[in-house]
């Protein structure tokens, strides 16, 4: 496909323009979905996990035509906004577990999420 891609005749300004819009517009919304990989593709269903597969494969097929657009859509190396909606969603999610909490498992005053735990730094034994 990139080897067709290359050998097309250049696209006028206007649709290469409208093109990169559109594929910028695509990556950003599966960069979205990737914050959020634990709501949208649960690992225990398979359907989510092969949705997650072809959108991964998606995004890695954008990142094979970005060189060759002149007008970039793309405002940084792809593979590294990839890791970084990864990497976000997943302090994200660990931040929203930790809120969660209710305030009677939450001991902030001794260190202890849960009263049946030790506190931090306390040795056991």
């Amino acid at each position: 496909m990139q080897a067709h891609w290359e050998e097309a005749p250049s696209l006028p300004q206007e649709q290469e323009e409208s093109l990169a819009d559109s594929l910028s517009a695509f990556s950003e919304f599966g960069l979205q979905l990737l914050r959020q990989l634990r709501d949208y593709f649960p690992a225990t269903n398979s359907t989510a996990v092969h949705r997650l597969e072809l959108l991964l494969k998606c995004l890695g097929k954008l990142q094979l035509f970005q060189p060759s657009f002149e007008i970039c859509p793309f405002e940084s190396e792809l593979n590294m906004d990839i890791a970084a909606a990864l990497k976000r969603g997943n302090r994200e999610w660990y931040d929203r577990i930790l809120n969660d909490k209710s305030p009677r498992e939450q001991h902030p005053q001794c260190g202890r999420l849960h009263p049946d735990l030790p506190a931090a730094g306390a040795s056991g034994g």
